[in-house]
């Protein structure tokens, strides 16, 4: 694929057979580049939030919720409606007589229209989203399974405990970039909707923990808490983003303490922001970007970091660590603990290895100025300590 920005920048001769271009450009000059260039202009489109999103009413709302629920739109305070500001139009031109978009799909018995670009691209026929395209590799840290590997492998326990999630139709690579193409799913981000409508929080966290605890019941194998898995899942995490001396000392008596003891580790999502939730009308949930997951992992991780998310839209995003703090768990964290039969020490440790796992995952972002992650897990450590180890 070739990106244009400027009227004035040659195209002819650029492009393979069967190759883009995406023309980043007001409507009249697309017009005139492509006609100079002998391409056919195709779809409208727009860039919105690192994706590019057909011109299309359902497409543009759901970007703009997902851009507005984004850690950068988090950071700058971005709404849903003022996202729209965010958006630049483009559109697709493509040499006459190549393939059309998305035919090597088609080939596949697929029949549908793929654009695909780094971010990630969604197809709509109505209202409805039937695949995504997504190009580009997620976090780098600690990815156990590729997406799709994940999606295939989590995806049927997963889907049988109540949310839908997507199915893999092609994984492979484009412009030597990882590529992963799905079926879509139906919903809005819960991020927006609580955003909207605060006083769903409840009913809607509700919804999602049963989800949770219906699919770690399902993949849970139990297995002793060792070593291997204290230095893995706390200390080298704790040590990635430069915590005391003393907490780190502190998590390792934690680990010896419990050495041992019964843990039955449940397949993992790794990153169940209230973003990454989608609520359907008839409010049936689906659960997306699985670019994390893990097949065994500590419990308790999903849920705690979902009811914070949860607290955090329901706040604005206005301040992590405020919504950490707020965020109502015991309830929930209860029984959890009683069906997955959770010894006190190891739970206390999965509440530790959750918010070390995501301080060290935000280290990895060096574009991010906010690190609310490390800020809560240097509040937890000055509790602990404070608490007297």
């Amino acid at each position: 694929m070739v990106v244009v920005d400027r009227a004035d920048e040659p195209l002819r001769g650029r492009l393979a057979p069967d190759g883009l271009a995406l023309l980043r450009l007001p409507a009249r000059a697309r017009t005139a580049v492509a006609r100079e260039a002998g391409l056919e202009l195709g779809p409208s489109v727009l860039e919105i939030g690192g994706r590019l999103v057909p011109a299309e009413r359902a497409a543009v709302r759901w970007a703009l919720g997902a851009v507005a629920a984004s850690p950068r739109g988090r950071l700058a305070g971005v709404a849903p409606g003022r996202a729209l500001e965010l958006a630049a139009p483009a559109a697709i031109a493509r040499p006459p007589g190549s393939r059309p978009l998305g035919a090597w799909l088609r080939a596949r018995g697929s029949g549908t229209t793929v654009v695909a670009a780094p971010g990630a691209a969604f197809l709509l026929d109505g209202e409805r989203l039937e695949l995504a395209a997504k190009v580009g590799a997620g976090l780098p840290a600690r990815r156990e399974l590729t997406e799709g590997r994940a999606l295939a492998e989590l995806g049927p326990a997963a889907r049988a405990a109540g949310a839908d999630v997507p199915e893999v139709v092609e994984e492979g690579e484009l412009g030597g970039r990882p590529l992963l193409v799905t079926t879509g799913v139906e919903g809005r981000p819960a991020s927006v909707l609580l955003a909207e409508r605060p006083g769903d929080r409840d009913a809607l966290v509700e919804r999602i923990a049963g989800w949770l605890l219906r699919w770690n019941l399902a993949t849970a194998a139990e297995m002793a808490f060792s070593r291997e898995l204290l230095e893995r899942e706390l200390l080298a995490p704790a040590g990635a983003v430069g915590l005391p001396d003393s907490y780190v000392a502190e998590l390792g008596r934690m680990g010896h303490a419990a050495e041992g003891k019964p843990v039955r580790l449940v397949a993992a999502h790794n990153d169940l922001t209230s973003a990454n939730v989608l609520v359907a009308r008839d409010g049936r949930i689906a659960v997306v970007d699985w670019d994390t997951a893990a097949p065994l992992a500590l419990p308790l991780a999903d849920l705690f970091y979902a009811l914070a998310d949860a607290e955090a839209a329901t706040r604005g995003f206005a301040d992590r660590v405020a919504a950490f703090f707020a965020a109502p768990r015991d309830e929930h964290e209860r029984r959890f603990r009683d069906a997955l039969a959770l010894d006190d020490a190891v739970a206390d440790l999965c509440f530790h290895a959750c918010w070390l796992r995501h301080a060290a995952n935000e280290s990895l972002r060096p574009e991010q100025d906010a690190r609310p992650f490390l800020e809560i897990v240097r509040a937890i450590a000055a509790r602990r300590m404070r608490m007297g180890g």
